[in-house]
């Protein structure tokens, strides 16, 4: 789970998408109502239809610690910006997932 941050922030993204609750449970319901939003808002690429790959992956987590000013709008996430989550994140967004 990548957002364990405050009940009310949990709250504030999930409001938009139904009858979605904060609890951690529905993480996988909440990404699927997430990416079928960016769908129908007309954004269906994904990381892989742009060439990226698994192996692309350590280098785009390099990046968002090399990019300068990258490193103040991670510090903004509601978790720690980890190379593990940062990395997770990328993973996620390679496919769709469904």
């Amino acid at each position: 789970m990548l957002y364990r941050g405050e009940k009310a922030l949990r709250e504030r993204l999930t409001a938009p998408h139904g009858n979605l609750t904060v609890d951690p449970a529905n993480a996988a319901a909440a990404a699927d109502a997430v990416e079928a939003w960016m769908f129908k808002m007309g954004v269906p690429e994904k990381l892989a239809d742009m060439g990226y790959t698994e192996a692309d992956v350590e280098k785009l987590v390099r990046l968002t610690r090399e990019t300068p000013s990258l490193g103040g709008l991670l510090d903004l996430a509601p978790v720690e910006a980890t190379p593990e989550v940062v990395g997770k994140i990328y993973r996620d967004s390679l496919k769709p997932r469904k």
